[in-house]
């Protein structure tokens, strides 16, 4: 599957996917999740990629909001006359308690065990019961290797990957790697596919944006 861009998690949207050898009565035939449907098939001999998407269409929908309705037209004709800044959203820096962004810095600075700890740290928002106690002990394994006793980080290590829910794939790999590699961090990171690792530095550019 294929893709231009990535389309915004909290909204109802419809973008163009290109599948490689795959009939559309075939696909049209396969179950969905209730959230998704697919249809206007078309056959090309050139796939879909990043960067081919020239532009969005948004209807943009506001709830809730208690505003004079002379304030209302004033800022709408601002809006047709001079358009507006175009700031990023949270979806760009994440929803866990550790933006993206920040990751990315670590990232841009080849602090690898500062953004391999980030990203560890992230998982605990999402599954703070299945992953704390193999957090607690990757933390553990980091400061005895940091005061240069290596072996204890290493069995320390090893139980934070035996306490790790098999599901997590991403923490399981970048665990693995630091005890195939005793503690090179740096080496652990490539093991983050790289459009994730892509993401990070994407989401460090958007957060300079809204900073200027």
């Amino acid at each position: 599957f294929n893709i231009a861009g990535t389309k915004d998690k909290r909204g109802v949207t419809s973008q163009r996917v290109s599948v490689r050898q795959v009939f559309a009565e075939s696909l049209a035939a396969t179950p969905l999740h209730n959230n998704l449907k697919v249809g206007n098939f078309a056959y090309s001999h050139e796939r879909l990629n990043l960067g081919h998407l020239f532009g969005n269409r948004f209807t943009v929908v506001l709830r809730d909001v208690q505003v004079r309705e002379d304030d209302a037209g004033v800022a709408l004709r601002s809006l047709q006359q001079h358009g507006f800044i175009n700031y990023f959203g949270m979806q760009r820096f994440g929803t866990t308690s550790i933006p993206t962004y920040k990751i990315g810095i670590a990232v841009v600075n080849k602090d690898w065990q500062q953004a391999l700890d980030l990203v560890l740290a992230s998982r605990l928002d999402i599954d703070p019961e299945d992953f704390a106690e193999a957090h607690g002990l990757y933390m553990s394994a980091c400061a005895k290797n940091a005061e240069g006793d290596r072996e204890a980080g290493l069995a320390l290590l090893q139980e934070a990957l035996d306490h790790t829910p098999r599901y997590m794939r991403n923490e399981l790999n970048l665990m693995e790697q630091l005890l195939w590699e005793p503690f090179n961090f740096g080496l652990a990171i490539q093991r983050i596919p790289r459009q994730l690792r892509m993401m990070y530095l994407h989401s460090l550019q958007s957060f300079a944006w809204n900073s200027l």
